[in-house]
């Protein structure tokens, strides 16, 4: 999480310090005129006062927040106010800690009790949460998730056909027994294709009904096919979050972080990006190019003829500072970099300024994408902080042009092909999601390698790097041991300009 703090020269002297006068007395200073005096302490440096009031705020927080706990569910809510009916403004992840406040008094918490949260907020103990006087625990806690790293999560990518995902390390007879449920699954999917071929278990984070209670005279579910120890079916191209290894005498299996097992030798390590957008901090400004092609070249003018002609090759995700010349022969158009070097125009995805709309304040935090160049550029004000490469949506799932606004953060999200992926079915934990139109997002895509080009279902797709760079950069923060966060309308939120 991002948090900025503004500073202050008053923390350090502006001089430097300077000796008393040598002051020569006629007498030697009495006991009693010793103790009158007044011993000013020199002042204190930046860190020393930093660390002096950290731990001030320490105490201050131990104070408030005495309690520990822990999150036991996939989405543990928190609320605004003390009461089941007011706003959500965000939620924890299983395996996350932290410290609340003694218990108080509220709305809809049965079997449970409201307690203030020190990231802001209130949860109720008996949904999703364990508070107590010490650390609290449950087994399997997951790890979690890295919030520094470019990734949250190790990945991994599903190469066999028909593997399952597990709630438990199964033995001989659960693969036997998931086998079976498999192949009746397939069959009623033959039967009707319209039928998913993934069924969720009753032990899912979805908290799925239990067939059979339906009323009379009311459509019951179909009855379920797979084993209430398996989660789902999967097939190549499914993703999955890592959080730990287990064994079997036979088989080697991995734990996701949603808490289901799957094979190891049915899965692969996802990739992960080469694409790095540039902070735009005075050594690089716009317009910025990006070579966006797997063989593209640099051209230059040849001194005595002043004909155009190849010079050495443009890597792919090459950044170019550019002028606003161009150069043009018989073949093709060219971009102009500040070295006199040319590049062709069509290999090159180029970031140019474009004005802060005026709906968005001038001290705003926004984000520009361009879908005719498919780059994006970060403002804060009328000043560019960042540009890179994105890819949005394709022929059919095109992205909507238009100003929104961040309406939900998270360090990561499920999605399938129908959200914001393309040639995977299902990405467990998607990393660094941002929603700005209902379930259009900018969020990282470690799946491909392909930024500069149209890819996606709707969503605006960044190299993990990027996207991590934009979710701690953006607004709103998130706040601490949440995975999480819901703006309300009041709280500041980082707009999103999209224009053809």
């Amino acid at each position: 999480m991002l948090l900025l703090a503004g500073g202050s020269c008053g923390d350090s002297p502006r001089e430097p310090l300077r000796p008393p006068p040598l002051v020569i007395r006629a007498r030697l200073p009495q006991p009693a005129e010793v103790a009158q005096r007044v011993v000013t302490p020199l002042p204190e440096d930046g860190r020393a006062r930093a660390k002096r009031v950290e731990g001030e705020r320490d105490t201050q927080n131990s104070a408030r927040f005495p309690l520990q706990g822990v999150a036991f569910h996939v989405l543990a809510q928190v609320h605004a106010k003390p009461d089941a009916g007011a706003a959500v403004t965000g939620y924890m992840r299983r395996g996350s800690r932290f410290a609340a406040g003694n218990a108080v008094r509220g709305k809809g918490c049965r079997g449970g009790r409201w307690h203030a949260v020190q990231g802001g907020g209130f949860i109720c103990s008996g949904r999703g949460f364990v508070v107590g006087p010490g650390p609290q625990h449950f087994e399997p806690a997951p790890a979690p998730p890295s919030l520094q790293a470019e990734l949250p999560y190790p990945y991994m990518k599903t190469v066999g056909r028909n593997e399952l995902q597990y709630w438990r390390v199964p033995s001989e007879g659960d693969i036997a027994a998931g086998a079976e449920g498999l192949r009746a699954l397939r069959a009623r999917a033959a039967a009707a294709p319209a039928e998913p071929l993934t069924e969720t278990g009753a032990n899912s984070e979805a908290g799925a009904a239990t067939v059979g209670d339906a009323e009379p005279g009311e459509s019951e579910e179909p009855p379920r096919l797979l084993p209430d120890f398996v989660r789902m079916a999967m097939e190549p191209g499914f993703y999955v979050s890592i959080d730990a290894a287990a064994s079997t005498p036979d088989s080697e299996y991995l734990r996701t972080v949603r808490g289901a097992y799957v094979r190891a030798a049915a899965m692969e390590p996802a990739g992960m990006p080469a694409m790095r957008g540039k902070a735009l901090d005075g050594k690089r400004s716009l317009p910025l190019g990006f070579v966006f092609l797997e063989r593209a070249r640099s051209y230059r003018r040849d001194a005595a003829t002043g004909a155009i002609v190849r010079g050495d090759a443009a890597p792919k995700y090459t950044t170019v500072q550019l002028t606003e010349q161009r150069a043009r022969d018989e073949r093709r158009s060219y971009v102009v970099d500040r070295e006199g070097e040319l590049l062709s125009a069509g290999a090159v995805r180029v970031a140019r300024a474009t004005r802060r709309p005026p709906q968005v304040p001038k001290r705003a935090r926004w984000v520009h994408v361009r879908l005719s160049e498919q780059v994006l550029v970060a403002y804060e004000g009328d000043r560019p902080v960042y540009a890179t490469l994105v890819s949005t949506g394709k022929e059919g799932f095109a992205t909507e042009p238009g100003l929104f606004r961040i309406h939900a953060k998270h360090v990561s999200t499920t999605m399938d092909g129908a959200e914001g992926t393309d040639e995977a079915y299902s990405i467990e934990d998607v990393p660094w999601t941002m929603y700005f139109n209902g379930s259009i997002a900018l969020h990282a895509a470690f799946w491909h390698d392909r930024f500069g080009r149209v890819r996606s279902h709707g969503c605006v797709n960044l190299s993990p790097p990027d996207a991590h760079w934009l979710f701690q950069w953006s607004t709103p923060a998130l706040p601490a041991g949440l995975h999480g966060v819901t703006p309300r309308l009041s709280d500041p939120s980082t707009y999103v300009l999209v224009e053809p």
